[in-house]
């Protein structure tokens, strides 16, 4: 539990170091309301494979993924590091992207599982990214899109 709460306050430092060091508005800045949009897609099967393997290797199967839809992302906003996004005139935003830069897609899916033992949360959003050599692969799992 310690090592999650750690990574956790650790991820809040990142991206509170990165939103003070971003200006208020730039036309630079992607749209923070547009990073999320993306196409739905059905689930396609090598996606539903690699997120089952995920969820067999924490003993946390089976799975279903909501609506059996997956949300295409752009790769090119969602690489690894933090990123700041433009609220339209408001305070700037930041996100964090976990996408090799060597990936060729990106998706998002919503799965439902066995709940973990520590904290009994029955679903998850999974971002997951196609890296060459070697396929569909689980990039990061979030309670929030």
């Amino acid at each position: 539990m310690k090592k999650f709460w750690i990574l956790g306050v650790s991820l809040l430092l990142i991206v509170s170091v990165g939103y003070l060091l971003v200006p208020e508005s730039s036309p630079s800045l992607p749209d923070c309301s547009k990073v999320y949009i993306g196409p739905f897609n059905p689930v396609e099967r090598e996606v539903h494979t690699a997120a089952l393997k995920y969820y067999q290797a924490k003993k946390l199967s089976p799975i279903k993924i909501y609506r059996n839809r997956e949300q295409v992302m752009d790769v090119k906003l969602w690489t690894v590091g933090i990123h700041p996004c433009s609220n339209g005139g408001a305070s700037a935003g930041a996100y964090v992207g976990a996408v090799p830069k060597n990936a060729t897609s990106a998706v998002q899916i919503y799965v439902y599982h066995k709940p973990y033992a520590a904290v009994p949360n029955n679903s998850h959003f999974l971002m997951l990214a196609k890296v060459p050599t070697k396929g569909w692969v689980v990039v990061s799992e979030g309670t929030g899109p």
